[in-house]
């Protein structure tokens, strides 16, 4: 199945069914700072339903994906969950080399 919106050009990558590039080259969902990275868990957080995940203060996780309204999809511990984003902080390029 092909998807084409014939409202633009044949050089339009919208006419493809492909997103626009934004100006400086980048698309417009720059959720890609969060995928595969570690993240440091900055307070407790109990699970409170079976898609979330539980985790400790300072545990050490691997963000797989950001989602909407605050979401994010972490593993743990060979465990895949959703935690809140304002629960963890990523760890960056430095403080991985420290450890």
């Amino acid at each position: 199945i092909k998807i084409r919106d014939f409202g633009y050009e044949d050089n339009d990558p919208r006419h493809w069914g492909q997103p626009y590039p934004t100006s400086d080259g980048e698309e417009e969902n720059n959720d890609d700072e969060y995928t595969d990275r570690r993240a440091r868990a900055l307070y407790d957080f109990q699970a409170g339903d079976t898609d979330e995940l539980s985790f400790e203060e300072g545990d050490i996780m691997i963000i797989k994906e950001r989602l909407d309204n605050g979401w994010l999809s972490a593993e743990l511990n060979d465990k895949t969950g959703l935690v809140p984003e304002n629960y963890v902080a990523l760890i960056n390029e430095e403080e991985e080399e420290d450890e």
